[in-house]
């Protein structure tokens, strides 16, 4: 690390040595996007290079590459589909932030309330892990007694596992009696 002085606010601010080497490095970023000077690569303070992007900058970025780039790894499943980025958000990330806001923890991210819409202010949320599993093409939604849950879910509440369940509906047991037999020992 080395330090610079700003050229908008002759500010004093921290920048890798590398960056000051290519050239970069003459405008302090946050220091002059809050003194309300442009510099508009880092108005938004989520994305400054000395400190690493945020949990919602590199979420916005990653939305970004699996939706515009057809050589991102599973590119199939996003592009493949025609699930796009909202022309609110495409270019923009303080949009992004401003309709999503800063994510609970670090443990949500970002996720589509209808896998199969696009990445848009009405189809997305921040949610945890489990949620976001919850929540794939994959996972089976079981109804019984008038209460639908997913099989990993109904595993819990009956004490048997989401893959027991499964396999006994693919062995054409009735939802009732794969849910509420008891395992074979």
């Amino acid at each position: 690390m080395t330090t610079s002085i700003c050229t908008n606010c002759d500010i004093l601010f921290s920048l890798r040595l590398s960056d000051k080497n290519r050239g970069r490095g003459r405008f302090c970023g946050k220091s002059c996007a809050s003194s309300g000077k442009n510099n508009s690569s880092y108005k938004h303070g989520h994305s400054a290079r000395s400190t690493g992007q945020t949990k919602e900058y590199s979420t916005w970025a990653g939305i970004k590459q699996r939706t515009t780039n057809p050589n991102v790894q599973n590119a199939k499943y996003y592009l493949g589909r025609n699930i796009k980025m909202c022309n609110r958000w495409i270019n923009s990330f303080d949009n992004f932030l401003e309709d999503m806001g800063e994510a609970p923890s670090a443990k949500h991210s970002i996720d589509r309330i209808d896998n199969n819409g696009n990445y848009e202010p009405s189809n997305c949320r921040w949610v945890t892990h489990k949620e976001q599993m919850a929540n794939t093409r994959a996972t089976k939604w079981l109804e019984f007694n008038g209460k639908t849950e997913t099989q990993e879910e109904w595993g819990r509440i009956t004490g048997l596992t989401g893959t027991t369940i499964l396999k006994r509906l693919k062995r054409g047991w009735s939802i009732e009696d794969a849910l509420t037999k008891p395992r074979a020992r």
